[in-house]
């Protein structure tokens, strides 16, 4: 690259600033996105080692991330909160594991929805998954009515005590503006962005399709898990669709459940050559990593 771009620009939280405006250099903030990135690699790895979600003890799946993030123009470009949101759905699904049929374990309910809410206030995107992770409770098989007094409390408290400091009123919530299609289409890095997700999304639908198929036959514990995975992944993707001016925040977490996808996929067809399409789509990264780094 012959020089480091300056993040495309994210929308605020529902009471504060959003996370794209924390950090003035483009530089620094270019250095922490990539660390962020790492650290989201070893995250995915770390949940995969605990609660053998892929069923493998292979990481191969962690590079497919790295090489997604890198093929994604808005992913590496700076720090804007989209990995922000990865951490805090990887935590969020390794709490919701941990309490697999244990409806009596509510301090990590209440800490999930609590991270959801903290979120919200500087990213409206955060609010946007409380329905998924509460359909996770479901999955989990604990929603019961003190996990939900739980989630509730838990979306409460940090606005309470935000609001017990004077930092926020309550009350003025910040509405998101009105999508704005020239704010990110007159971006140079607007076509290779939209091809990179729209192969993400791609890729998403086969893997998680295909796992599918392969998943419902395994035990119910496997098939709770999967379907959380699953369950983010797709909402993810239609954010990146229906809420597109926003899509560099929510791209991050897309590519995470995506190259898991893949790391499963390549684990239950490993008798079927299964890395004949993950590196076709491997290649796919590279021509538009190639591309956008032309452009630029």
């Amino acid at each position: 690259m012959g020089h480091v771009q300056s993040p495309t620009p994210g929308s605020p939280g529902l009471w504060l600033t959003g996370p794209d405006r924390w950090i003035s250099d483009p530089a620094l903030s270019w250095i922490i996105s990539v660390a962020a990135s790492c650290a989201i690699g070893f995250m995915m790895a770390l949940v995969n080692r605990v609660f053998n979600l892929l069923r493998t003890v292979s990481v191969a799946f962690v590079g497919y991330f790295m090489v997604m993030q890198a093929a994604t123009p808005t992913a590496l470009t700076g720090f804007d909160g989209g990995e922000l949101l990865a951490m805090m759905a990887l935590v969020g699904m390794a709490l919701l594991y941990s309490v697999y049929q244990e409806p009596r374990i509510t301090q990590r309910i209440f800490l999930l929805f609590f991270l959801l809410a903290a979120g919200s206030v500087v990213e409206y995107g955060f609010a946007l998954y409380i329905p998924v992770f509460l359909l996770g409770c479901y999955q989990m098989r604990v929603l019961v009515p003190r996990v939900v007094i739980a989630a509730v409390v838990g979306l409460i408290t940090p606005v309470w005590i935000l609001w017990g400091f004077g930092v926020i009123d309550p009350t003025r919530i910040i509405i998101p503006a009105m999508p704005d299609p020239a704010s990110i289409f007159s971006r140079p890095e607007a076509i290779p962005q939209a091809v990179s997700v729209g192969l993400t999304l791609i890729a998403g639908l086969y893997f998680g399709s295909a796992n599918t198929i392969k998943v419902i036959a395994l035990n119910a514990r496997s098939r709770a898990f999967n379907g959380l995975l699953s369950a983010i992944g797709v909402f993810t993707g239609l954010l990146c669709i229906l809420d597109f001016t926003n899509v560099a925040f929510y791209v991050t977490l897309l590519n995470a459940c995506t190259a898991m996808q893949a790391g499963l996929y390549m684990k239950l067809y490993a008798t079927r050559r299964a890395y004949a399409p993950v590196l076709a789509v491997l290649a796919c990264y590279v021509a538009v990593f190639i591309w956008h780094t032309w452009l630029i």
